[in-house]
């Protein structure tokens, strides 16, 4: 949490990365800034192991191992650096999902060694700023946060996933979401975390979830959605993009410049009309969130 996307951390596939030790499982995990393989692409380089702060010693301290890959497709160097194997290449045709278990240690004490496992995909994205934000609520006339006249926040979710929409579906749970995604490598998944309009307590609690998606990832690629934080400030945090409405792009023309100055992602949300479109699209903004994304990508096609 983006390329055509449903909406948050972009790049939402998720992460195994189990940290074990003599001692036992620890709390800190190491993480991969990339997880997606280049197709056609000889001894591609895929991405670079992250390993947590318990491991203080220097890159040339740490040894790296493969202990299962039964695609036989992958290599790690002395730096964490995962590579297809020399001469190897993945193209359309082959799986697109992969699992490879790794071990790392500090040279000379094996005693404390850390198991991780990471899912690799064959990187067949769609690439475009295109982010679907469509729900139950677009032909009903019924409010955003609500399906078939119930208000999702004050609705036991047992209720909310039982209600049939059309064609005979059922409203789907966040995990059925992600493991929905989890089986294409064509449409990216972005998760929204928004605060609750009852209660700064349950905001707290959703907020919560961010911090367990950053611990169990570090790097996994989150963005802040709101209005009320200047770029300069989220260029501080953990964040790694902004999320802001179109009004705030129309009182500040420069804003996207001082975004991506601070090496953060744009996104603008919820943006409909042709005019606001084809205006964010001069900004270049590098997503753009909207209730109309059939006419986006037609004017992206002209």
């Amino acid at each position: 949490m983006k390329i055509p996307f449903l909406k948050f951390s972009y790049t939402f596939l998720l992460v195994f990365s189990l940290l074990m030790s003599s001692k036992g499982e620890t709390q800190n995990l190491a993480s991969l800034d990339n997880y997606r393989i280049p197709i056609n692409k000889k001894s591609a380089y895929i991405g670079k192991i992250h390993l947590p702060k318990e491991f203080t010693k220097s890159e040339n301290d740490i040894v790296y191992k493969i202990i299962i890959d039964t695609a036989k497709l992958f290599r790690i160097n002395k730096k964490g650096e995962i590579n297809l194997r020399a001469g190897r290449v993945l193209s359309e045709g082959d799986p697109f999902r992969f699992s490879v278990t790794i071990a790392a240690y500090e040279r000379g004490n094996k005693e404390k060694t850390l198991r991780m496992e990471f899912e690799l995909v064959k990187d067949q994205f769609l690439k475009n700023i295109v982010v679907a934000h469509r729900g139950a609520w677009k032909e009903s006339a019924a409010p955003q946060n609500s399906i078939k006249g119930h208000m999702v926040e004050d609705t036991p979710a047992s209720v909310l996933t039982s209600i049939e929409l059309s064609a005979g579906e059922y409203l789907p749970t966040v995990e059925q979401y992600i493991r929905t995604a989890m089986e294409q490598n064509k449409t990216g998944l972005v998760v929204e975390i928004k605060p609750s309009g009852k209660s700064i307590e349950r905001t707290l609690e959703l907020t919560d979830k961010l911090e367990q998606v950053l611990k169990i990832d570090p790097l996994a690629k989150t963005a802040y959605l709101g209005s009320n934080k200047s770029v300069e400030e989220i260029s501080q945090s953990r964040m790694r993009g902004v999320d802001f409405n179109i009004s705030m792009f129309r009182k500040d023309p420069l804003l996207v410049k001082k975004a991506k100055e601070r090496g953060l992602t744009v996104n603008v949300w919820t943006v409909n009309s042709e005019e606001d479109l084809r205006a964010m699209i001069d900004l270049r903004v590098d997503y753009i969130t909207t209730n109309e994304p059939e006419l986006l990508f037609k004017i992206l096609a002209k």
